[in-house]
Order: structure tokens, then sequence, then C-alpha cells
């Protein structure tokens, strides 16, 4: 896997992370303790805006675009 572009880890993305398959890629991520510097959510449609967690904190899922892509490392969904 390539270095990540920060220092304290990896900046993934999870796309669509209120479906099943979102909930579960954060899971394996939180379990594997996977270095992440942070984990950005993203969603097309109406779960844009929806509150959420990340990391244990609360998070905005925030709509995808070509801004919000640039600085991840790794985006998955």
């Amino acid at each position: 896997m390539p270095e990540p572009k920060h220092a304290a880890g990896y900046r993934v993305g999870v796309v669509n992370p209120l479906t099943l398959v979102g909930t579960e890629v954060q899971t394996i991520l939180r379990e594997r303790s996977f270095p992440l510097a942070k984990t950005v959510l993203l969603a097309t449609g109406a779960s844009a805006g929806a509150l959420t967690e990340a990391d244990g904190e609360p998070a905005f899922v925030l709509p995808v675009s070509d801004d919000e892509l640039e600085d991840l490392d790794l985006a998955r969904g």
C-alpha cells in the first residue's frame, strides 16, 4: 500500500456510510486498527447532510465532490 499523504495516517473516505456496506467498512477499519488520520463520510443523494458518527465522534455525511476526494488516500463504500 502506498504511503499516506499525512504523517498521522491515512485519510479514508467512506462512501454511503449509512448503508450496510458502509457501516461494515467502518467496523473493519476500527477492528483492524487501520492507521487513520481521519475518516470522511461521503454520500450521494438524500443521506448527504445526515448526522452520524465517525471515529467515535459526531460527523456529518458530506456530498461526494472532487474537492472532498482530492485530499483522500483511499475511498471505499
